[in-house]
């Protein structure tokens, strides 16, 4: 059943331009935006740390509660800007944005 207020998911690899598009659309809907990896990393919502990679290694029940409590996704209104749509539950999500890119432009940007 779609929300009142959307939710709406921005998904794709790394260097597509998730996190630019999710911003630039925030402010014209003003919605909250919800950068995942810097919650994870912010809120401490991992068990381990890769220190080779340099990224936290989340626990995906810890990231639901955080958000669950602190959000109410089944309010509406919020931008989630993560590579992995999978982490989430389906219903919390009236629009999901896959983000692409030229592999010539995610080269050069990687």
């Amino acid at each position: 059943m779609p929300h009142k207020t959307p939710n709406i998911i921005v998904t794709g690899t790394p260097g597509t331009g998730k996190t630019t598009f999710c911003q630039l659309l925030n402010q014209s809907l003003n919605f909250k935006y919800l950068p995942i990896g810097q919650l994870i990393k912010e809120n401490k919502l991992y068990d381990e740390w890769d220190d080779e990679l340099g990224v936290p290694i989340f626990h995906d029940e810890m990231l639901l509660e955080f958000i669950e409590k602190n959000y109410q996704p089944e309010n509406g209104g919020i931008i989630v800007d993560f590579h992995s749509p999978t982490v989430f539950p389906p219903e919390w999500f009236d629009l999901i944005v896959v983000m692409r890119c030229n592999n010539e432009v995610l080269y050069k940007r990687l």
